[in-house]
């Protein structure tokens, strides 16, 4: 993966949208937080290149990120937030 990434920022000048979709296609069949890590990385260099004027236009604009979906930690913060209200709300210890 890294060498995919090290290889469109070598040349992100030329880095065309179809360039950055053809990226992200390349990335199917990872898992989602990966293909978002890697999205990130790319459109956060093409970013950057535009804002100190190296770039004319950021290709990763139009590339959107996957979605990633709740993890287990974020579940169990969630439920247990959740368990202590009811538990104030029916004043359970």
């Amino acid at each position: 993966m890294f060498r995919r990434v090290a290889g469109l920022a070598s040349r992100c000048a030329q880095v065309t949208v179809p360039d950055a979709q053809a990226f992200r296609a390349s990335l199917e069949g990872r898992c989602t937080a990966s293909v978002a890590r890697a999205l990130s990385a790319v459109k956060s260099l093409l970013t950057f290149g535009q804002q100190v004027g190296y770039l004319t236009f950021n290709a990763g604009v139009p590339v959107r990120l996957p979605k990633i979906e709740a993890t287990l930690a974020t579940t169990i913060r969630y439920h247990s937030r959740e368990g202590k209200r009811l538990g104030r709300a029916f004043h359970i210890s």
